[in-house]
């Protein structure tokens, strides 16, 4: 079985990552989280009954949204328990992986009020998670994903179930995994990607490697995602390499909330 964490504020952002996680893993042997933070809060000697009133309203609306998630498959048997807790979303999602299996972390790009979901908070998610974790436009809609754009750095990968969450989502669409190599630097040797050797690790699904010339890695990502070929983005997130630096140059805050695409992040 697996299980899917869905951080949720209750806003449109929260509700199209519900979407894409039931239809990306499917609501048949999956077991869906949904976790709410109420924020960091400090208890009061003058009110002490503040920090349970705050959690037992986060709770009501918490099941409240869950009824709407359960209403978009009406007649599926969804599998999908409740946390309500408090301080920041990254540590929140620490706590869940210490009490319950969990296999990914599927969020909104934005939240409440268009107000960006993907601030400091979820910066720190997407850099330091123990899981994979999937960034979802607002305004992605269900629909067929015939290729996934992998951004391959180059940097050799050590376990072959770093890239298998890629692999699944790719069998679920029958999508082709379009792994691209952005060459920045003009004497950069043109040597083969190392996956190209690794074809048991696709399982069959179809693969293709390609090397592209940008005078950026920005640029080059942001004109592939931009074209209407791919249907989702795939990043690595070395401690170093291409992620860890272009991360600081904002390319994946950027293109989590401008594109139409959902971004996997995957680690090592």
């Amino acid at each position: 079985m697996k299980h899917i964490l869905i951080p949720t504020d209750f806003s449109d952002g929260s509700m199209a990552a519900v979407r894409f996680a039931f239809d990306a893993f499917g609501t048949t042997g999956t077991h869906f989280i949904l976790l709410h933070t109420i924020g960091d809060i400090v208890p009061s000697e003058t009110l002490p009954e503040y920090v349970p009133m705050l959690l037992q309203t986060g709770k009501k609306e918490l099941h409240a949204f869950s009824e709407k998630c359960r209403a978009l498959k009406p007649g599926d048997t969804i599998e999908l328990t409740t946390v309500v807790d408090s301080g920041a979303v990254f540590f929140a999602i620490e706590r869940v992986y210490e009490a319950q299996p969990v296999d990914a972390v599927v969020l909104g790009a934005k939240g409440k009020g268009a107000a960006t979901f993907w601030g400091t908070q979820t910066t720190d998610v997407v850099k330091m998670s123990a899981r994979p974790v999937v960034v979802v436009p607002v305004e992605w809609q269900s629909g067929p994903i015939q290729r996934i754009l992998y951004a391959d750095d180059r940097i050799h990968i050590r376990k072959r179930n770093t890239l298998s969450i890629l692999v699944d989502l790719a069998k679920r669409y029958g999508s082709e995994i379009a792994m691209v190599h952005v060459r920045v630097d003009q004497d950069e040797p043109l040597a083969p990607s190392s996956l190209d050797k690794k074809s048991a690790w696709f399982q069959d699904v179809a693969h293709t490697s390609t090397t592209i010339a940008a005078k950026d890695v920005q640029m080059g990502l942001e004109q592939l995602a931009g074209t209407g070929d791919y249907g989702m983005l795939a990043v690595l997130h070395h401690h170093v390499g291409w992620f860890d630096m272009i991360f600081h140059r904002s390319l994946a805050k950027k293109l989590a909330l401008h594109t139409t695409l959902p971004l996997l992040v995957m680690y090592e």
